[in-house]
């Protein structure tokens, strides 16, 4: 018993460090990559800001959610990501597997704050990860655009 309380709570400092500075990284790259780099960024910080607040997506209540200023901020920072994301594909710049998959990803996630259109971010989401499924080299970018297509669809399907 005493093991798993000290477990819990290196578990929780741990959570309260990364917590502290998980804004700091921009939302979107600052300097100049390659689109597949910039959506690699834009999937990496996507995942991280949503390891930030796991624990409140888990264990707070819908109405305590909706206004937790973390829970807001990463809400913020997803409309930044797709606002980017969009104007990537707008320029035709979604070229590989990963690329589709990665942009699929921040779809996926809806519009955050102030981009009310989810509905069709979802549809957009499975279409790119079925784009990314004829596009992949990698058998695992197959698989992922294949599972997360399904999952759009079961979502759209019960929106």
């Amino acid at each position: 018993m005493q093991k798993a309380l000290i477990y819990l709570l290196v578990i929780v400092v741990i959570a309260f460090q990364g917590c502290k500075s998980f804004m700091k990284i921009p939302a979107v790259p600052q300097n100049e990559l390659s689109s597949s780099e910039e959506l690699k960024y834009i999937f990496k910080t996507d995942q991280k800001d949503r390891r930030q607040v796991l624990l409140k997506v888990l264990f707070s209540s819908e109405e305590k959610y909706n206004k937790d200023p973390k829970i807001i901020a990463v809400s913020e920072r997803d409309s930044i990501r797709l606002k980017r994301v969009m104007q990537i594909k707008e320029e035709s710049k979604l070229e590989t597997g990963d690329d589709f998959f990665h942009a699929g990803f921040i779809y996926l996630h809806g519009g955050g704050a102030g981009m009310q259109d989810d509905l069709e971010y979802l549809k957009t989401a499975k279409e790119l990860f079925q784009k990314g499924m004829e596009k992949a080299e990698k058998n695992s970018t197959k698989r992922k655009c294949k599972v997360y297509s399904e999952e759009a669809a079961i979502i759209i399907d019960n929106y």
